[in-house]
């Protein structure tokens, strides 16, 4: 073999490496813009999933606060304990009542028959739309390190509530309690607070 067919031939050889290793990079450059939107956005099946930062519960000296920042839905979510189970409720400052779903009720120990039978509170919402709730009685519910007693609870026996709702007449005994910024405070000087009956 000469020395120019042998430079034609290892030529050859390079040039057929280089135009496989570019293919191969414009394939890959292709799967990663292909995936890009899945490696940006994370996959979602169902229901939008948001994230919730964890509530920060704080003892110091007789004050005792819990602080809870907003999640992507703009809403403040936390984890009560009511009769010793966990429920995920939603802060709802504008809110008269505190109602448990149908679910989150069973699982707290809630039977379908606690309350009056008949008792039944009807609240009017948005685009005056009307939802009935049962009176349940008065219950204790854990936020952290503020106990709250003598709540009254309502619950959703129809199930088309999605999300316990934490309302005002749970939250009225605290001290104080902040909305700033991105954050909601709950503040009390005492280790219980009571809850607020329609006759308060």
């Amino acid at each position: 073999m000469t020395e120019q067919s042998s430079f034609s031939a290892t030529f050859r050889r390079i040039a057929t490496i280089v135009i496989a290793g570019g293919v191969g990079s414009l394939m890959t450059m292709g799967g990663l813009v292909l995936l890009r939107p899945a490696i940006l956005k994370p996959h979602i099946e169902g229901a939008r999933v948001f994230s919730e930062p964890q509530p920060v519960g704080k003892i110091d000296g007789l004050v005792r606060s819990l602080r809870v920042k907003r999640g992507d839905d703009l809403s403040f979510r936390l984890i009560a304990r009511i009769n010793h189970v966990p429920v995920r409720m939603l802060v709802d400052t504008g809110a008269n009542l505190t109602v448990l779903t149908r679910d989150d009720a069973a699982r707290a120990g809630i039977p379908m028959s606690a309350g009056v039978k008949g008792d039944q509170i009807e609240v009017v919402g948005i685009n005056n739309t009307t939802s009935q709730f049962r009176r349940a009685g008065l219950f204790t519910i854990g936020l952290g390190p503020i106990g709250l007693v003598s709540v009254p609870i309502a619950v959703d026996d129809s199930g088309q509530l999605k999300n316990s709702i934490l309302g005002q007449d749970a939250i009225c005994g605290i001290d104080r309690v902040t909305i700033q910024s991105d954050e909601i405070e709950l503040l009390h000087t005492r280790q219980i607070a009571s809850g607020c009956t329609d006759s308060e």
